[in-house]
């Protein structure tokens, strides 16, 4: 039995909000200066872009190689992150910017749910499971009007970065956790 096709608007939906979050990081990138970075970003989403058209990313035995290129993509998140990258974004982006980003979980959680309701992603990454993403990105908007005019205490500020965190961390594990092969658990 074939796995089903996601419909053409569900498609363009992601590519859409993919080709969206590289502009953006692209730009931020771009305004700190790390062009290396820049590259290297485009360097992994051609990879990793190549390999899934190709069809190889499909595999799930033995191991999904899917696998090591998400422990390859994590570890390189968290090395740009709490690099001097991550910093020099951290210092020279204005909170509100920080803060209101994070709206874009909102389509990405609104697509995830129509992906669902067409039978091609697990109600288990949803707002119906255990995906409760969406709620950091409804809250991105007024939480960032709030520091965009200096009325968001700072503690608001650390609890929202850090339950967003949590919210990531909670569907990055339960994504993997859900993955088809032999090391799906869920």
């Amino acid at each position: 039995m074939s796995p089903p096709t996601a419909p053409w608007g569900l498609t363009l939906a992601f590519a859409t909000l993919g080709v969206g979050m590289t502009a953006f990081d692209l730009w931020a990138l771009r305004r700190v200066g790390a062009h290396r970075t820049a590259v290297a970003l485009l360097g992994w989403l051609a990879l990793t872009g190549g390999l899934a058209a190709s069809g190889a990313l499909a595999v799930f035995e033995p191991v999904p190689p899917i696998a090591p290129l998400f422990v390859v993509g994590l570890a390189g998140t968290l090395w740009i992150s709490l690099g001097p990258v991550g910093g020099r974004l951290a210092r020279q982006s204005p909170l509100w910017l920080l803060i209101g980003f994070q709206v874009f979980r909102v389509p990405v959680e609104l697509a995830l749910h129509s992906g669902s309701v067409a039978g091609v992603v697990p109600p288990l990454m949803t707002w119906t499971g255990r995906n409760w993403d969406l709620l950091a990105g409804a809250l991105a908007l007024p939480l960032g009007l709030l520091a965009a005019g200096d009325r968001l205490p700072r503690i608001g500020a650390w609890l929202f970065g850090v339950g967003g965190l949590v919210l990531v961390v909670n569907v990055a594990a339960h994504g993997v956790l859900a993955m088809p092969g032999p090391l799906q658990v869920l």
